[in-house]
């Protein structure tokens, strides 16, 4: 019997030992820092001084030739030298941005200066053309600055709040689809019996019409029950719909 116990204590000594030696292999603490490219959500899980980048726990480096195909060694948003995404010297958007210059996760972004990839959360707002600026604001020669009201100077839709710059005056004109009037539109359509106004403009494909149509190169409103007249279906790139084309209608 008292074999019998000593065996069964050995065994349970060993058993805890394993499961000691399997919770020191695994320890993210700062003085086990996590092997390369390990998938990872935050930074605490890359071990000491760590960087979670993409989703994985970025390698220590001072060449990019310790690096893998996709990344270079550059530098990571803590100031470390870690294998970080390839630097661009223009800002690509990434789907979703609204518009393309808008807000989002900056720890994605890294810009090209003096030959290294940096991140740009290290960076000030002089390197937006890589980086890109937050909300309501747009890239300049000098950096980020606010986007420019109605009436004021603009080279491009991003310049303008109502992001309708128009291509004849480069002046910033009311949205499209919004009242207005001939000093603010490019193509103010209205209906003096109604009061209907809408501000169209010239188009190359819809998505310049802000949920409108673009028809033979100008925006159309979608049909609703504010439309004059009757409307009418149209197809064309694999869609179609009602829009409001607004015969009874005036261009000023």
């Amino acid at each position: 019997m008292t074999k019998i116990v000593d065996l069964t204590r050995s065994w349970l000594v060993f058993f805890l030992a394993g499961l000691l030696w399997q919770c020191d292999a695994g320890s993210t603490t700062p003085d086990t820092p996590q092997p390369e490219y390990v998938a990872c959500i935050a930074d605490s899980e890359c071990g000491a001084d760590g960087q979670c980048i993409k989703g994985s726990c970025a390698k220590s480096c001072t060449t990019s030739a310790e690096c893998n195909t996709i990344s270079v060694c550059g530098i990571a948003p803590n100031g470390s030298r870690r294998c970080v995404p390839i630097c661009t010297d223009h800002y690509i958007p990434i789907q979703g941005d609204i518009p393309i210059q808008g807000f989002n996760d900056l720890s994605t972004r890294y810009a090209c200066v003096n030959g290294v990839s940096t991140a740009c959360l290290r960076l000030d707002d002089t390197h937006c053309v890589a980086c890109g600026c937050g909300p309501n604001l747009v890239c300049t020669d000098t950096g980020c600055a606010p986007k420019r009201a109605v009436g004021e100077a603009c080279r491009t839709d991003l310049d303008c709040i109502s992001d309708n710059c128009s291509s004849k005056i480069g002046t910033c004109r009311v949205p499209v689809g919004q009242p207005c009037n001939q000093t603010n539109c490019d193509l103010c359509r209205i209906n003096a019996d109604t009061a209907y106004q809408y501000c169209s403009r010239a188009c190359v494909n819809s998505s310049s019409c802000r949920g409108g149509v673009c028809i033979n190169e100008t925006c159309f409103p979608m049909c609703d029950a504010s439309c004059p007249g009757e409307c009418r279906a149209f197809t064309g790139n694999g869609t179609g719909g009602i829009y409001c084309p607004c015969y009874p209608c005036n261009t000023l």
